[in-house]
């Protein structure tokens, strides 16, 4: 898995849910700085925190890996 394409994947989802970074790391349970440094491809994270980050997406691993990351029909504002 290439660590720029996930974290561009992780950024356009969250900036298309007009989530901030904090509140995207408080949803999947890692902090702010994580969630930074994944965006900019900085970062390698475990698979349990890319899994926590795309189910706060609504979507997968998968789909953020392969760059096309679509989100499931979710409301988190609920």
């Amino acid at each position: 898995m290439n660590p720029k394409i996930i974290g561009r994947s992780i950024q356009k989802l969250r900036a298309g849910f007009g989530l901030s970074r904090a509140t995207l790391a408080e949803y999947a349970g890692c902090s702010q700085q994580s969630v930074r440094l994944i965006e900019l491809g900085r970062a390698n994270p475990e698979l349990k925190t890319l899994n926590n980050l795309a189910s706060a997406l609504g979507t997968t691993v998968e789909a953020l890996a392969a760059g096309g990351a679509r989100a499931k029909n979710t409301n988190k504002g609920d």
